[in-house]
């Protein structure tokens, strides 16, 4: 970790504590040996100072810690503020309204404004009306088709209902055993969080290579 930590103090000028870990987010020591297993890095005076001990006697510099040096010494890490945050949970609320609106206003379209236009049709034209009522039960006899298995359902129903299948047999398993499940989540988040550090740890690589 010696290098990658000086890597990080290059990109980030303030102090660090380095530490390394296996597979199984246990502490490894790889300072040569001793049971000390934390490196510190910071600067003293314009130069690079590097010191191996235990994270509760290492004796970490004071450095600024306002807003202002932090935002440049971290600007190149992308980050969002309080408003920000809040303008975007805003937006996709929006959104989400938006769409139950569309949702309702075609239900509503169906349920109350076709049958309307039909009664309308028939009380203006006979044939008109009839032609009306042909199709709204046109559109209601291929549905019930469909909901009775008749017709063969569109590519979209079937992997919806491949997907419900799916999340359903899974969730019986699960809580059939409920500690297998639990384990199996924290060795996928495990996992997951591993790769995204080694991921972190190339990019860095590539960043100053």
């Amino acid at each position: 970790i010696y290098d990658e930590a000086l890597q990080w103090f290059r990109r980030f000028q303030v102090p660090l504590v380095a530490s390394a870990v296996d597979s199984d987010d246990d502490p490894i020591d790889v300072s040569g040996g001793s049971v000390r297993r934390e490196l510190l890095v910071y600067s003293r005076d314009g130069e690079v100072v590097t010191e191996w001990g235990r994270l509760d006697k290492l004796s970490i510099p004071s450095f600024d810690t306002s807003p202002d040096n932090l935002l440049r010494v971290y600007s190149s890490i992308r980050y969002s503020t309080e408003e920000q945050r809040r303008q975007k949970a805003d937006k996709k609320l929006k959104e989400q309204r938006t769409g139950f609106r569309i949702i309702i206003a075609i239900l509503f379209l169906r349920r109350a404004v076709i049958p309307a236009c039909v009664a309308l049709a028939f009380y203006l034209h006979p044939v008109l009306g009839f032609l009306g009522l042909l199709g709204t039960s046109a559109d209601a006899a291929i549905g019930g088709l469909r909901v009775l298995g008749y017709l063969p359902k569109s590519k979209k129903d079937k992997q919806e209902e491949e997907k419900r299948r799916r999340m359903e047999h899974h969730d019986y398993h699960c809580q059939l055993n409920p500690r297998g499940f639990a384990a199996l989540r924290a060795e996928n988040l495990g996992e997951s969080l591993r790769e995204k550090v080694k991921q972190e740890a190339r990019d860095l690589y590539n960043e100053n290579s």
